[in-house]
Parts: C-alpha cells; sequence; structure tokens
C-alpha cells in the first residue's frame, strides 16, 4: 500500500519575493457619468459642462473615444456656482 504526501500548508509558506500580493477591493467604485447625467446632476446646461471640460475644470476619463466623467468630478463640481468665471 503506498501513500500520498501531503501537500504542505500554504499559511506556513511565504511567497516568493518576485511575487505579489494582491488586494481585493470589497467595493466597487461609482460608474463615470455621460456628460448629460453629470450636467444633470451639477444642474447646469450640458454645454455649460463643456466649456468647464475645456477650461480645465473638471477632468474627463477618455474611453475608446467616448468622455466620460468621474461621479467624484461631478461631487466636486457641484460645488462650484453656475456664475463661477475663469480669468
Amino acid at each position: 500500500m503506498t501513500t500520498v504526501p501531503s501537500t504542505p500548508d500554504r499559511a506556513h509558506h511565504p511567497l516568493p519575493a518576485h511575487l505579489v500580493a494582491i488586494e481585493v477591493c470589497a467595493e466597487r467604485p461609482e460608474p463615470p457619468l455621460t456628460r448629460e447625467q453629470a450636467a444633470a446632476a451639477i444642474g447646469i446646461h450640458p454645454r455649460t459642462l463643456d466649456r468647464w471640460v475645456e477650461r480645465g475644470r473638471v477632468a474627463t476619463i477618455n474611453l475608446h473615444g467616448t468622455l466620460r466623467i468621474a461621479a467624484a468630478e461631478v461631487r466636486e463640481a457641484s460645488r462650484y456656482t453656475r456664475w463661477t468665471r475663469f480669468a
């Protein structure tokens, strides 16, 4: 009768130096918004949002030619007043 050797417990063996353990985040980030969704959330016209993007006030995400705006950017931009102008 032959016996099969048991596999060693992985908890006792650290990862080799060239491997890095990954960290998995349980929470998913909010999906980016279209310009119409972002403008509606801020309470401005989409063309006003376009001007804000052109002036660097709001950062965009380019998804293969389709622009999206991160939800965090929308929250930040909602603090601006509509009448604030850049010089």
